[in-house]
């Protein structure tokens, strides 16, 4: 924190840098004001050391705690789709961290960087909408018995902003959020991008790389099966999803 509070904290010797993994601070970063989760940075935080052996700097993570997320509280402006958490809201009592480092220009065409990359993929409105899709499908019977056994839809349940009537509506609230959220950080995250991230290979099922392991959409190992998207995990780190039609 001396770093990062002196005069010096953006020179790449002495500076915060020196300290901190810079990218996983960006990525939490992005994940909390995406989803404008009123309770990071200040309450549900997890950072840690690495070994010594392995650079030794603080990284941000794991991430959790978004119950109180994508337009799901009522208070500290958590149900409106605009806006920063990290000095609005609840932000004032936030650590002074995360606002410090986006002084540092080079920290902020960063972060520009990174979220146009994550904007073309994992963080693309299709992307996101079709993990939305998918478990709100794997979780159908589920909610079915979930709202048998307690009536709330309709009903407010502390800290609801919006309420829907049917499961269908809460999906469709919560896709509505999220677009608007995206819309919004697409104009506002500070920062330019000057140097374009590496390209993206595009991954097809020639991949020729030795396959490690195969998961479902919830993260779970599994076999290869047909009918059904899986994710396909290489040993050079990219990852195919693919679903074979039989």
């Amino acid at each position: 924190e001396y770093a990062l509070d002196g005069p010096n904290f953006a020179d790449t010797l002495i500076g915060y840098s020196k300290y901190i993994d810079v990218n996983s601070f960006i990525d939490f970063y992005i994940v909390n004001e995406l989803a404008k989760d009123i309770d990071a940075y200040r309450l549900s935080s997890y950072l840690y050391k690495d070994r010594d052996d392995n650079g030794g700097k603080l990284t941000m993570g794991p991430l959790w705690d978004f119950n109180l997320a994508f337009g799901n509280a009522d208070y500290c402006s958590g149900g409106i789709p605009t806006g920063w958490e990290v000095n609005s809201g609840c932000g004032g009592e936030n650590p002074f961290w995360f606002e410090r480092l986006l002084d540092d220009t080079t920290y902020q065409n960063k972060l520009k960087c990174r979220w146009e990359y994550l904007r073309q993929n994992t963080l693309h409105k299709d992307s996101l909408f079709y993990f939305i899709d998918s478990i709100s499908f794997y979780l159908n019977s589920a909610q079915q018995r979930n709202f048998q056994k307690w009536n709330i839809l309709g009903t407010y349940v502390w800290p609801n902003y919006y309420i829907g009537n049917t499961y269908q509506e809460e999906i469709d609230i919560l896709k509505d959020w999220i677009e608007d959220r995206l819309v919004w950080l697409d104009s506002n995250i500070p920062g330019n991008c000057i140097q374009q991230p590496s390209s993206v290979t595009t991954i097809t099922s020639e991949n020729t790389n030795k396959l490690i392991n195969v998961v479902d959409i919830l993260g779970r190992a599994t076999n290869v099966q047909n009918n059904r998207t899986l994710f396909y995990i290489f040993d050079d780190g990219t990852v195919e999803k693919k679903i074979i039609i039989e």
